[in-house]
């Protein structure tokens, strides 16, 4: 737990410093945006599968952002003589994100949050399921293309807290587009 409030601490003062960097120049309104994205993430002893994330946030200027957001870890399929089932799970997160701009159209951007993930697990022939649940540091980076203005594709590598032992791994890499209000 105190990694995560130590990790959080971080995000705040690196929010903090991005912003007091930003306070020359001039205001930029604030916006809002969503998105959706196709997400891939390993699984122990299996495939890759890919799921669904959808993610929000605030922009309060250029370079300065919170954004949440939830990925799907889609189930796995197990092979004919495993007595263990993966039966998929979830991520969110809520994270601070600094952008700076490479060119006109392409940026690069940071992420450093809190995430809670899930994990269910079923074993074959025995009734119920096992949850496997935990909140740890959320991290992503990667780059973002605006096709037009208020419209953009990213592709980011994702890290969801510590690795599971049975289930989709922490890591996911994702493609999205999301789109200004």
């Amino acid at each position: 737990m105190k990694k995560i409030i130590v990790a959080f601490g971080y995000g705040i003062a690196l929010a903090g410093a991005a912003q007091a960097a930003q306070a020359s120049a001039p205001v930029a309104p604030t916006k809002a945006y969503a998105g959706v994205g196709a997400s891939a993430s390993e699984r122990h002893g299996s495939s890759v599968k890919v799921g669904t994330k959808i993610f929000g946030g605030v922009a309060f200027s250029d370079s300065l952002a919170v954004e949440g957001g939830y990925i799907d870890l889609r189930k796995a399929t197990a092979a004919p003589d495993a007595r263990t089932i993966d039966l998929g799970g979830f991520g969110t997160y809520v994270a601070a994100r600094l952008m700076r701009p490479l060119t006109e159209t392409l940026s690069a951007f940071g992420k450093l949050g809190v995430a809670h993930n899930q994990r269910k697990l079923g074993v074959s022939g025995m009734p119920g399921v096992r949850k496997d649940t935990d909140t740890g540091i959320y991290g992503a980076f990667g780059l973002q293309y605006a096709i037009k203005p208020g419209v953009a594709i990213s592709a980011e590598y994702e890290r969801f807290g510590k690795d599971k032992k049975t289930g989709a791994k922490a890591d996911a890499w994702t493609l999205g587009i999301n789109f200004e209000f």
